[in-house]
């Protein structure tokens, strides 16, 4: 195959819409095999390989679902980030328990004390959450007035979103976790638009 005939790794990811380090995990993983150019050994990826991958689905998303409680999901997140949290927290998914509050308040800390930067934009309107996000504060958190309604999200490390659908009771939430840097991307353009109009 000549350069002609293909295309580089770069062009390839652009069309894929991916890094093109991701292409390389998956050539070793054998999920996206390229040609060598002889003699100087360039990757070459064809068309109709790149047609026959992205008909095939393309990358694939990682999602899990489930039913969680308000607490165990936000100690997962706070547990697991290692950079940032963005997080819109609708009327309908706020809670008032102190038991929990102190136990998120003292993960938030240690969050925070690792350098995870933590941002907030929910419903201010009741004293319990003035007090709450005074407190948040007090820890480098910050927390935005918006009367966001509907759905909750949040975004960690700019490469997870957490999709949070309440139901009736209130207590166990249906979470979507969608492992996908362009979807983050998405909801961190929306977070952030919110975050500079408040």
């Amino acid at each position: 195959m000549n350069l002609s005939d293909g295309l580089t790794i770069s062009q390839a990811a652009k069309i894929i819409g991916v890094h093109p380090n991701t292409l390389r995990r998956w050539e070793k993983e054998k999920k996206l095999v390229p040609q060598r150019n002889e003699p100087s050994r360039y990757r070459l990826y064809s068309y109709k390989q790149i047609g026959d991958f992205l008909a095939r689905g393309g990358p694939k998303i990682k999602i899990k679902w489930g039913y969680y409680s308000a607490k165990t999901a936000r100690v997962e997140e706070l547990s697991l980030a290692k950079k940032s949290i963005d997080a819109l927290v609708s009327f309908e998914a706020t809670t008032y328990e102190t038991s929990v509050d102190k136990e998120l308040l003292a993960l938030l800390e240690e969050a925070v004390q690792n350098g995870v930067k933590v941002r907030f934009i929910r419903n201010l309107s009741s004293p319990e959450m003035k007090l709450r996000a005074k407190q948040m504060e007090k820890l480098g958190v910050k927390t935005k007035d918006q009367p966001v309604r509907g759905l909750t999200f949040s975004i960690r490390d700019g490469k997870v979103v957490r999709l949070e659908i309440p139901n009736e009771s209130n207590r166990d939430r249906l979470n979507l976790i969608i492992h996908d840097s362009k979807i983050a991307s998405s909801f961190s353009l929306l977070f952030n638009k919110l975050w500079n109009e408040s």
